[in-house]
């Protein structure tokens, strides 16, 4: 059955699915896969509905050494210094401001100069802090009284797998400092787990200490600037934040759609262009903020910022909080929750494909790249194949993100290559050998062409045979039996090679025919088979014609072996036979048979009787050219470039009915006898008009330079003293 191309490629692509189904469910190709997430996400990633509305404040070296150079205030600063930032989100009205910085120590200052940032945060009221929490059972610590327990409601906890139920419970909180927490406002976790090759791809949005929901910093940024409380609900595969649906992965994470590039600049630099979420630099927004005060032209308008999400956070290499993201290896952490913050607001988040609908694609692709190498033929067309096919999974895996969706393309690739790769390997071990056995058994007997299109086709060399219309090729060399017996075996097989070869490169190579058999010095041939060949006859006359002439440009290096010039009679002829394989299932010949085959035969035995050297049927003559029914009786002529002249009404022996045969020349050997064939197609005539007496005059009158004409002249004698009753105007051929 695998030789039966259809089951032998859906077999292949199925086995090619499995392979991809045991790669995604091991997880084998992982970190392939998520190198090519980075890649998707860096060519892809673009602007939200929400991206206008997430504003970075960041703390960049830049800022350090401008309030070292200024103020002579280090880092870490003041929490006053803190207040300027607070106070400028105030004056503009930010939706919320969230710190991605962890006050969890007094500051150097001491308490007053910690609670000018407490008093700031109050007059702001949409404030949120940044958290730590911790795995530590043996060092537990309780909520904090001076920290507002988040206002969150919470249901379908019990939805998750029990390992993701436990790691979401944390028994240690890192909180901000009492001296710096406005009562009012909310806290956010901020550490996330990265995944295996330390790339932060996956956010949660809800932990718990010791049993008490927290936040994840991008949602206290976004709950921050809500009315009343935030409901949140899980199930198996989504996460609903107020009604609206975000799907998870089997760990409850969030996929993350990232819409910031890799290199982040700042808008308050007119010398660099504005990434997707706009970043201003903290010293920038205090020196605003004292520009304002003093009555000058701010660095920042703080109208810039007004219903804006704020987040502050670390940018600064020394500062320890750079992380690697898909679009940056050097990203400072907050762009992490800036990202986070941004799905939440527009709705629009990766998602997992999921992994029925992988299996899917994997079935689909694989069994059509199987099955599409296993019936591609030619070299380009397996190229190309490979080409097209292993750029699908790159198109779905590039379309995919795209619209949102995270297909496994790495998984998909290896499955098609290993389906290509297999088919082809597979092809090569069945159909290969198939062809290099048609190959090898036919190349002596059939054009290139003709064993190509046999590759494709394989079952017309089954045993049988199929009706046809065959032009058919009986050639034979004139008096070879004498010569051979002149010569000794290796002259003989010499001179028969050099004579066999170039009449088969002939009618193979030149006019595409395909050898039956040979027999001693003669040739059978035949046209149309086994693959169609619409202008059969032309060819087989061409090639009778062109095998003449290659034998006598032979002819003087062949007469010094034979001691004499060798002479072909040619037969062709054209009608229906039977053609195919025939013989036993271990040994067969591609062979043919019929009547028609029969006529060829006797053809090239006929040209005996008339002195000629090629001739062909009425049959064959009607095939170089339609309309023969209106031919004039004794015709001469041109068809195909191929020169024509009736030699008469042949009976062969076995036969009832005449057949009328040609004689076939080059138009250059027509037109240097032309004068001797006009004389003998008007005598033709006449001898069919049974006026013999003139017809015997006309053909004696050339028969010195035509040997037909001297056939007939010697026919006429006869029919003159004893005029035949019923008159038809055949000849009869007694031999065969």
């Amino acid at each position: 059955m695998l030789k039966t191309k259809w089951f032998r490629g859906v077999v292949i692509g199925l086995a090619s699915a499995i392979v991809g189904a045991a790669l995604l469910l091991t997880g084998v190709l992982e970190g392939l896969e998520d190198t090519t997430f980075d890649i998707r996400a860096r060519a892809l990633a673009r602007t939200s509905d929400a991206t206008d509305d997430v504003v970075l404040i960041l703390v960049d070296q830049y800022s350090i050494d401008t309030l070292i150079e200024t103020n002579s205030v280090s880092w870490p600063w003041p929490r006053s210094v803190h207040s300027y930032v607070v106070e400028f989100c105030r004056l503009a009205d930010v939706a919320s401001l969230t710190y991605d910085l962890i006050l969890q120590d007094q500051g150097v200052a001491g308490p007053t100069d910690d609670n000018a940032l407490l008093f700031a945060a109050e007059d702001l009221a949409r404030f949120a802090y940044a958290v730590e929490l911790n795995k530590a059972p043996d060092n537990p610590n309780r909520w904090p009284d001076h920290v507002r327990k988040p206002p969150i409601e919470y249901s379908g906890l019990e939805t998750l797998k029990e390992e993701v139920r436990e790691e979401m419970q944390f028994d240690r909180g890192v909180f901000p400092h009492f001296d710096v927490t406005a009562p009012s406002a909310w806290i956010g976790f901020v550490n996330g787990d990265n995944d295996d090759d330390g790339v932060f791809r996956h956010y949660r949005l809800l932990n718990f200490h010791r049993g008490e929901p927290v936040p994840s910093l991008a949602l206290a940024a976004y709950a921050s600037a809500q009315d009343g409380p935030v409901t949140i609900a899980f199930d198996r595969s989504t996460v609903s934040l107020n009604g609206t649906r975000f799907p998870i992965d089997a760990d409850g994470d969030i996929l993350l759609s990232f819409n910031t590039p890799g290199d982040l600049d700042y808008v308050s630099d007119p010398t660099v262009p504005v990434p997707m979420h706009t970043a201003y630099r903290a010293w920038d927004i205090i020196e605003s903020v004292i520009q304002l005060s003093m009555g000058e032209e701010p660095t920042v308008e703080p109208a810039d910022l007004e219903g804006k999400y704020v987040l502050l956070g670390l940018s600064a290499s020394g500062l320890f909080d750079l992380r690697p993201t898909p679009v940056d290896p050097r990203a400072p952490g907050v762009t992490v929750h800036a990202t986070m913050l941004d799905n939440l607001l527009s709705g629009e988040v990766m998602r997992s494909f999921p992994d029925w609908a992988t299996f899917v694609v994997l079935i689909l692709l694989t069994v059509a790249a199987a099955l599409a190498a296993t019936y591609a033929s030619k070299t380009w067309v397996e190229a190309l194949l490979i080409v097209g096919f292993l750029a699908v999974p790159l198109g779905l895996g590039f379309g995919g993100y795209a619209l949102g969706f995270w297909v496994p393309m790495v998984v998909i690739l290896v499955a098609v290559f290993v389906a290509l790769a297999a088919a082809n390997v597979a092809n090569y071990a069945t159909e290969g050998a198939q062809k290099r056995f048609i190959r090898g058994a036919f190349s002596q007997y059939l054009s290139p062409a003709v064993i190509g299109q046999l590759e494709q086709d394989p079952e017309r060399l089954k045993l049988g045979g199929e009706r046809r219309d065959l032009t058919m090729y009986f050639s034979d060399v004139e008096g070879f039996t004498s010569i051979s017996e002149r010569l000794d075996p290796e002259q003989l097989t010499g001179l028969i090679n050099g004579y066999l070869t170039p009449m088969t490169d002939i009618i193979i190579q030149e006019e595409a025919g395909t050898i039956d058999k040979y027999e001693g010095d003669a040739i059978i041939a035949f046209w149309n088979a086994p693959m169609d060949q619409p202008d059969h006859a032309i060819r087989g006359v061409r090639a009778a014609l062109k095998c003449q002439q290659r034998l006598r440009e032979l002819n003087p290096e062949f007469s010094q072996i034979a001691g004499t010039d060798m002479k072909m009679r040619i037969g062709l002829n054209t009608g229906p036979a039977v053609v195919g394989n025939m013989g036993s299932n271990t040994r067969f010949d591609y062979t043919m048979l019929g009547d028609s085959v029969n006529l060829a035969a006797r053809l090239e035995s006929a040209n005996k009787q008339f002195g000629t050297y090629t001739m062909i049927s009425r049959n064959t003559l009607d095939q170089l050219d339609a309309g023969g029914e209106d031919r004039e009786l004794g015709f001469v002529g041109i068809l195909n470039d191929i020169a024509v002249r009736e030699l008469g009404r042949l009976q062969v022996k076995g036969k009832l009915e005449p057949v009328t045969v040609f004689e076939v020349m080059t138009p250059q050997e027509l037109a240097a006898r032309r004068g001797v064939v006009d004389t003998f197609c008007a005598a033709l005539r006449l001898y069919y008009n049974a006026r013999f007496a003139e017809a015997l005059e006309a053909f004696t009158s050339i028969k010195e330079a035509d040997p037909a004409a001297a056939k007939y002249a010697q026919a006429c004698g006869p029919l003159i003293s004893q005029p035949p009753k019923m008159w038809d105007g055949r000849m009869t051929l007694e031999a065969k």
